[in-house]
C-alpha cells in the first residue's frame, strides 16, 4: 500500500505544477486550433491545387495528416513528461527520492502511465478535429496506441539531456529530427524504408499509411513498433538516472 500512496502523491503533485504551467496549455490549445483549421484548409488546398497546376494532393495527405496528429501529440506529451522530470530535478526532489523507500522506478512507472495515456487521448482527439485524411479507427486507435510510448522517449530525452527548461527547448529542435525521420523514411522503397524504423513513430505512422491506401495486412508492424519503443526506454532509464544522482 506505500506504493500506492506514493502514486496518488504524484499524481497530484504533479497535476497541480501542470496547471500552473500555461505554456503547455498554450501549446496544446495552438496544436487543437490548428488541428480544427486543417479539417478545412486541406481539402480547400486540395481543390486549389488542382484547379490552378493540375496537381493531385490527396496521395500525400495521410502523410502530412499522420505527422501532424502522431508527432504532435508525442512532442506535446514528451514536453509534459519531460518538464516535470526536469522540474523535480531542479527542486533537488529526484535525489529525495532515490533515498526514500519508494523506489524511483515508480516514480518513473508513473509519469509513463500518464504520458502514454495522455499521448493516446491527444491522437484520438486530434485525429477526431482533423477528420480529413485518417483511416478508418481501428487504424487510428491503433496507431494511437503504439505512438503513445514515443512521448515518454522524448521526456526521458529531454530530461536526461537538459538540466533546465532552457536548455530543454535546444534539445527539442534537436529531437524534433525524430519527427521527420518516418517522412523521409516514407520515400524509400521497401524493404529499404524499414531501416527508419529506428525512430519510434514510424510504425505508428505505417500503420497509418497503409491502413489510409486500403492496404491490408498492417496488424504485424505493432510488435517491432513495441519492441523499438522499449528499446529506447531501455537505453535511456539507466542515462536518466545517472543524471538524476548528480
Amino acid at each position: 500500500m506505500p506504493a500506492a500512496r506514493a502514486i496518488r502523491a504524484i499524481l497530484t503533485h504533479d497535476g497541480l505544477r501542470l496547471l500552473r504551467d500555461q505554456f503547455l496549455l498554450g501549446a496544446s490549445l495552438y496544436v487543437a486550433g490548428c488541428a480544427i483549421a486543417l479539417r478545412w484548409l486541406v481539402p480547400w488546398l486540395e481543390a486549389e491545387l488542382l484547379r490552378e497546376n493540375g496537381f493531385e494532393l490527396a496521395p500525400y495527405v495521410p502523410l502530412g495528416v499522420s505527422y501532424f496528429v502522431l508527432i504532435n501529440a508525442s512532442v506535446i506529451t514528451g514536453m509534459l513528461g519531460g518538464f516535470l522530470l526536469l522540474e523535480t530535478r531542479e527542486e533537488r526532489a529526484m535525489q529525495a527520492l532515490l533515498v526514500t523507500p519508494t523506489p524511483l522506478s515508480v516514480h518513473l512507472g508513473t509519469l509513463a502511465a500518464v504520458v502514454v495515456t495522455a499521448g493516446f487521448g491527444i491522437t484520438v482527439v486530434l485525429s477526431a478535429l482533423v477528420g480529413v485524411g485518417i483511416p478508418g479507427w481501428d487504424a487510428v486507435l491503433l496507431s494511437s496506441l503504439l505512438g503513445a510510448p514515443t512521448g515518454f522517449v522524448m521526456a526521458l530525452i529531454l530530461a536526461t539531456a537538459a538540466s533546465n527548461k532552457v536548455e530543454a527547448f535546444a534539445v527539442m529542435k534537436l529531437t524534433s529530427i525524430i519527427g521527420l525521420v518516418p517522412v523521409a523514411g516514407s520515400f524509400l522503397p521497401e524493404p529499404l524504408q524499414y531501416a527508419v524504423g529506428i525512430a519510434p513513430p514510424y510504425w505508428a505512422c505505417k500503420i497509418w499509411w497503409m491502413a489510409a491506401a486500403g492496404e491490408s495486412g498492417w496488424g504485424w508492424l505493432v510488435v517491432p513498433g513495441l519492441l523499438v519503443s522499449a528499446g529506447w526506454i531501455a537505453f535511456l532509464l539507466p542515462r536518466f538516472e545517472r543524471a538524476a544522482r548528480r
